[in-house]
Formats: C-alpha cells, structure tokens, sequence
C-alpha cells in the first residue's frame, strides 16, 4: 500500500476467496479511516477472483470508500474479473481504468510497484532496478 495526499495506491496479489479477503478488509478500512476524502486505487491485475467473496469484499470497499466521500477505483483489472462484475452487474457500480496514469493518480512513479505491464512475480526481489528508468522517462517527455 502506497499513500499520497488522498490517493491510496493497493497491489492486490493472488487469490481472492472467502479464506483470504479478511486479510485484505481489515487493512484497507483502516487506511480509509486516515484519509479524507479517499481515492482508493486497487491494482487488479494479479488477482484471481475465485468466488463471490470476493465480489462482496469489492462492494462492501466501495461503501466504505463513498461513506469517507473518495471513490474506489479498480485498476487493471483482469478479463475475468470485468466478465464477473458485469454478470453481477457490478459494472455499473464499479469504476474501473486501463492504468494507474488513466485513473490520474498522484501516486509518483518512483513508488509503483516496478512497470505496469508486466507486473513482476512474487519469486523477483522487492526492489527491481527499472524503477530508475521509469522516473527518467517522464522527465524525459515533459522537457
């Protein structure tokens, strides 16, 4: 979890079941709590939704993201998850982006959780040496 000003940045990792959301609620609605008028961005990319637990867990986010007055934003997320929530009709309810750039975070590049595409695997090191060159890049396009 990454926070800046509002913005709240989670790289959700692995499998999202009813035997693994209460390590994820607890966490976030803590950190909702600290911010005022939270934008509580969910990096989806690597999650495999496994059952509706999972579908709660992202709803009952979302209340508590609107009841702080910010707004849940869901980013990247997978093919699976997209054809889930629009079963469910959850796509009406849920925002979601193609990018953290897209979603006009405030969250610096320097603290990402290394490229967007493709994201790392869990066997990689915490710190990977392309973040340098991520920060150089847009210094780069603005000049």
């Amino acid at each position: 979890m990454h926070r800046t000003g509002s913005d709240l940045l989670v790289q959700l990792v692995g499998e999202m079941s009813a035997r693994t959301i209460e390590a994820v609620r607890a966490p976030l609605a803590t950190a909702l709590r600290s911010v005022q008028a939270p934008r509580l961005l969910l990096d989806m990319s690597r999650v495999r939704m496994s059952d509706r637990f999972g579908l709660g867990l992202l709803v009952s986010l979302r209340n508590a993201t609107i009841q702080a007055g910010g707004k849940l934003i869901l980013v990247q997320p997978t093919a699976e998850l997209r054809e889930m929530l629009a079963d469910a009709g959850l796509d009406r309810h849920l925002h979601t982006c193609a990018s953290l750039e897209l979603a006009g975070t405030h969250v610096p590049i320097s603290t990402r959780p290394g490229r967007l595409l493709p994201m790392r695997t869990p066997e990689e090191p915490e710190t990977l040496p392309v973040a340098a060159p991520q920060e150089a890049t847009p210094k780069a396009t603005e000049a």
